[in-house]
């Protein structure tokens, strides 16, 4: 059997992919590890301040400074502070608006109560506590 001889042309193919595969391997977990320590420094970034922690990701190549994505990303998440997120949605700027309007967008709301549907939509986020905030 050819394959099975180092000195052949198709073993030496065989154990040449074996060596270049392990260091793209690894080359991939690292990029892999590296973008998800990113994001957990831009979740615990937001954590304190919203508006840098997006920044952050934004700057990093791992967010879009969009609307959607930013909606997407605030609703997939677990470990963003709830009342942060509904601190950066409640703001007066016509960008965090807009990322609101995505947000809810994507609720489907089909078949459910209303109270059912509130409570499903309140889930995500809390409402801002000060009544500058609500009364916009």
């Amino acid at each position: 059997d050819p394959s099975s001889d180092p000195g052949s042309v198709a073993g030496g193919l065989m154990s040449g992919r074996a060596s270049i595969a392990k260091p793209a391997f690894s080359a991939q977990f690292n990029m892999q590890r590296e973008r998800r320590n990113l994001i957990e420094r831009g979740i615990l970034l937001f954590n304190r301040k919203p508006k840098r922690g997006i920044k952050f990701l934004v700057d990093s190549k791992l967010l879009d400074n969009d609307p959607n994505a930013i909606a997407v990303f605030l609703k997939s998440h677990k470990k963003l502070d709830k009342t942060q997120i509904g601190e950066y949605m409640g703001e007066d700027k016509d960008f965090n608006k807009q990322v609101l309007y995505s947000y809810i967008e994507d609720f489907d709301f089909v078949g459910m109560q209303f109270d059912e549907a509130l409570r499903y939509f309140l889930k995500g986020f809390r409402l801002p506590g000060e009544v500058a905030y609500v009364e916009h």
